[in-house]
């Protein structure tokens, strides 16, 4: 059920990983600093989830 959001949310989130890259580039350091927190914070969630799932876990909701 879930399949096409999580090609939607991949897609997001190298959108933002390239944006900060392009601002760092182009010397935005805060945006570039809130974009790189945004995706770790993200893979650190990411991260979370699949170990819980992985320990048998069900997923909230």
């Amino acid at each position: 059920m879930f399949g096409p959001l999580n090609g939607v949310r991949t897609i997001l989130v190298a959108g933002a990983l390239v944006a900060a890259v392009f601002a760092l580039a182009f010397g935005w350091w805060g945006a570039a600093v809130v974009l790189l927190v945004a995706v770790g914070m993200h893979g650190l969630g990411w991260l979370y989830l699949y170990r819980r799932a992985q320990d048998g876990h069900d997923y909230p909701g």
